[in-house]
């Protein structure tokens, strides 16, 4: 894969010469009319054949390229060797009077291995390696169904055991073998009134128990070319127990305007691991490893203004006692700051049709997020950009002047961020807070339906053969992140239905 100029790209998890094997299988049977049974399996699988070197470059200056061979440096192919998914499902709509059931059962097993980096001591690959199964309970009763309202409840329990590990493909741990297990009952109330206003409230009790395993944190590199220093970490039982819960109303004036907002929270520990990673304690029970939950409000807008014009605007705020952000510590290392934060934003869309044969518009979203990094109240700081992304326009335009042909053009516009000030003394920034430039690009897309079973489509990325950094590239400050985007680059499929 290469950029504009027809330099190759950074190597480091490219998808460059990546061969992938995909299939399905689904089989089902009606027990009768009102019971069914089906089971289905999906395999994924990847490997890479990219035999290229990395040449590290310059923030700002020199992109990170891929140049010569890169023999010696990897031990196993990039990709995702096995991704195995499986699943028994069995719905009954009538379980007994105005009650459905629904039984999910699910396996997943997968491993995937990334690229070759030397920001490991002596470097080295890191892959995942998890397991998950699990079933969902679900239980839909009908309360009452008139003329004007209609009341139903849904409830049921998720059941999830996730093993999962981190590590070099040599045996070093980058994080500690982590056995979770969570069984969340839950329950959903809906009421519809006068085909005007639904009402939405339920509450989730989350209860996870996380097995840590013993490990030595994973010597890393930091920006002034040192390594942080391993240590072992003594594992140890996590226990985590909260009832969260979310309420929600639509109400719908008349087809110009309908207004929905609702209140929500979410519950995570999916930041867990990195925080284990980055560990400057010898025990776990000395590390900050509380949950993220989030309070989320939403307030918005949608409608239909005329027969081909219709919109949505929505508004958000998002806060958090205890969030999870990367930031750089004083010697340049990474660590993961937990402190109270507020996120919030606007998102807007606009659709027009004025004919069959033809549909455009276009959408803006626009966020910001402060945090107090010594929980006093003092919310100055802002949460840096790997988390806050600059404002950016979506449009696009289709197009279907013949029967079965779609023509299509969309293009994406960032703005500029530059949020954060580099170090007085060195002219560095800090991890997170790299001013980001703002950028353009088209893409073009078309498909042809030759008959009930033929598709053709095709697709071209970056259409103008624009030279561009991405977003991360600016933000990370760091010059392995330092990365051109791809350069014009064109698909075709053809699609067999039968």
């Amino acid at each position: 894969m290469k950029d504009a100029d027809g330099v190759n790209l950074s190597p480091t998890s490219s998808p460059a010469k990546m061969d992938n094997y995909n299939g399905m299988l689904k089989l089902g049977y009606n027990l009768n009319d009102n019971q069914r049974i089906e089971a289905s399996y999906i395999g994924y699988a990847s490997k890479s054949d990219l035999d290229l070197g990395l040449k590290t470059g310059k923030y700002g200056m020199t992109p990170t390229i891929g140049e010569g061979s890169a023999k010696n440096q990897e031990t196993t192919p990039q990709g995702t060797p096995r991704n195995h998914n499986f699943k028994i499902s069995y719905d009954n709509r009538n379980l007994w009077k105005g009650t459905a059931l629904n039984i999910n059962l699910y396996l997943q097993d997968f491993r995937t291995v990334y690229g070759y980096s030397d920001t490991f001591l002596n470097g080295g690959q890191s892959n995942v390696i998890s397991r998950k199964k699990g079933a969902r309970f679900n239980l839909d009763t009908q309360l009452w169904n008139t003329v004007n309202s209609q009341g139903e409840v849904i409830y049921g329990a998720d059941i999830l055991n996730d093993q999962t590990v981190q590590k070099l493909e040599d045996g070093r741990y980058w994080t500690p073998d982590m056995d979770m297990t969570n069984i969340a009952p839950f329950m959903l109330v809906k009421i519809d009134l006068f085909k005007k206003l639904i009402l939405k409230g339920g509450l989730r009790y989350e209860n996870i128990k996380v097995k840590v395993g013993d490990f030595n944190t994973l010597s890393t590199i930091k920006n002034d070319g040192t390594f942080t220093k391993s240590i072992f970490v003594k594992g140890g039982d996590l226990e985590y127990n909260a009832l969260v819960g979310n309420i929600g109303f639509r109400y719908n004036f008349n087809p110009q305007i309908n207004l929905f907002g609702s209140f929500s929270q979410s519950y995570s520990i999916n930041e867990l691991g990195r925080i284990l990673r980055t560990s400057t304690a010898e025990t776990i029970n000395q590390l900050e490893t509380k949950p993220i939950i989030v309070n989320n409000y939403e307030l918005g807008a949608t409608g239909q203004i005329t027969k081909w014009m219709n919109y949505e605007i929505t508004s958000y705020v998002s806060t958090s006692k205890l969030g999870a952000t990367f930031v750089q510590s004083p010697d340049r290392s990474l660590m993961i700051q937990r402190a109270p934060e507020v996120v919030y934003g606007v998102e807007g869309f606009l659709q027009f049709t004025p004919a069959r044969w033809i549909n455009f518009g276009g959408s803006y979203s626009w966020m910001e997020g402060i945090t107090s990094p010594k929980d006093d109240g003092d919310y100055s700081t802002k949460i840096n950009n790997s988390r806050i992304s600059a404002p950016k326009v979506l449009a696009y335009i289709q197009v279907r002047p013949i029967r079965g042909l779609s023509v299509g053009l969309d293009m994406l516009h960032a703005f500029g961020q530059n949020r954060f000030q580099p170090n007085a003394k060195t002219g560095l920034y800090t991890y997170g807070e790299g001013r980001v430039p703002e950028y353009t690009v088209f893409n073009f897309k078309s498909s042809y339906e030759i008959n009930k079973s033929w598709r053709v489509a095709g697709g071209i990325e970056n259409l103008l053969n624009r030279s561009y950094q991405p977003a991360i590239a600016w933000w990370a400050a760091r010059d392995s992140d330092f990365v051109n985007a791809l350069g014009t680059r064109g698909t075709l499929m053809v699609e067999y239905r039968f």
